[in-house]
């Protein structure tokens, strides 16, 4: 009886292992998509601060030539228009981030909870 039931608990043990050890790899993954959902948020953003900028140096260059306005005047728009899609991916990426952090904070407490349930299998296998 108490190989049986050493070995049933030999079998959950080797399962929360597994468990775990998937869990930790999944953690890893959404760590690595974090980071990269982070580098891609500052790419955007130094892309957003380009543009604008370069708003600014077309509403400059718009007051100073009366004669170029039209031109400018459809630059600005397809910058500002730039502008628009680069903050909106800029959010689209920071509420991806905002779901990784939320998935990496769920897995971590997945992973604390599955190892509470090892140590005490474990303590359980000590005091048979």
């Amino acid at each position: 009886v108490a190989s049986a039931k050493m070995e049933e608990l030999k079998t959950k043990l080797i399962q929360l292992r597994d468990t775990l050890l998937i869990a930790v790899e999944h953690n890893k993954q959404l760590e690595q998509e974090k980071l990269q959902h982070q580098n891609e948020a500052l790419r955007a953003t130094a892309n957003l601060e380009q543009a604008q900028k370069q708003v600014d140096v077309m509403k400059t260059a718009l007051s100073q030539s009366s004669s170029a306005s039209t031109t400018a005047q459809t630059e600005l728009l397809r910058l500002k228009s730039d502008l628009i899609a680069a903050q909106s991916r800029v959010d689209s990426l920071e509420a991806e981030l905002q779901q990784a952090k939320t998935q990496a904070k769920a897995d971590r407490d997945l992973n604390q909870s599955l190892q509470r349930e090892l140590s005490e299998l474990v303590a359980s296998l000590d005091h048979i």
